[in-house]
């Protein structure tokens, strides 16, 4: 440490001589201090700016490393992007093609249905008149054997009716000739009046009610004799012979 030293002679200039010295020398020890001090700081900002180019240099490179993902990742979203269009519009244009496949089939499907339906219909009407043909011949054969036993028993009436009228040159004789047998519905009221005007005259030779009925019912024709029957059947059971029954229930039918 530098002594400072005082001359006796003259306090006061001595005194300030040294307060010189020593604002000197002190001027001159925090010169030295400043100095030592901005070296370090100038040491510490070296390094420091030494580091922060390092840093900088570093976030430059995660910088372009993050640029480069991010690039990366637009190509890939945007060649993705493309891809997933272009299977849409793939998956689309099938999809459309598909439906309208779809709409085709369905509407095959819904024409095969109604086409079906019809048949299904058809046969159920046909089976319906099968069924009515079946009755209708059932009846049929009912209906002419019936007239099988009709026609024999109208026989063995007029053979017994024959037989047992005295055989007199004054037995009366038929005056009017037989009609025609009725061959159809149009004709049934101009039949119907012929046959009233020979039972009218003749009916007393054909013979009984019951015979007049079946004189009646051998004059008809078979689809008339199938409806004629019903009367006949009428008649047996109330033993009521009347040919009226027969004339009345034809022109009801034919009306």
């Amino acid at each position: 440490m530098t002594r400072i030293t005082t001359s006796t002679h003259h306090p006061a200039a001595a005194a300030q001589a040294t307060l010189g010295q020593m604002g000197a020398q002190l001027a001159a020890h925090a010169d030295s201090k400043i100095n030592k001090l901005s070296e370090k700081i100038d040491k510490m900002y070296g390094a420091i700016q030494g580091k922060h180019d390092d840093l900088h240099d570093k976030v430059m490179q995660v910088a372009n490393i993050i640029q480069e993902f991010h690039d990366e990742v637009n190509r890939i979203n945007n060649e993705t992007e493309e891809d997933m269009r272009s299977e849409f519009a793939r998956v689309d244009t099938e999809l459309n093609s598909q439906f309208d496949n779809i709409t085709d089939v369905r509407k095959r499907c819904i024409n095969s249905y109604h086409e079906f339906t019809k048949l299904r219909d058809q046969v159920k009407e046909m089976g319906v008149e099968v069924k009515e043909m079946r009755d209708v011949l059932k009846k049929m054969k009912t209906q002419m054997a019936t007239r099988a036993d009709l026609t024999a028993a109208f026989s063995k009436l007029r053979d017994l009716h024959m037989d047992v009228s005295p055989a007199k040159e004054s037995q009366p004789r038929l005056r009017l000739p037989d009609p025609t047998k009725l061959a159809s519905p149009d004709d049934l009221r101009v039949w119907i009046v012929e046959m009233r005007n020979k039972l009218a005259i003749d009916g007393g030779v054909i013979g009984s009610p019951e015979v007049q009925v079946y004189y009646v019912f051998a004059y008809l024709n078979p689809e008339a004799q199938k409806i004629a029957v019903a009367a006949l059947k009428v008649c047996r059971e109330d033993n009521h012979w009347d040919y009226e029954a027969i004339f009345k229930l034809l022109v009801t039918f034919y009306k």
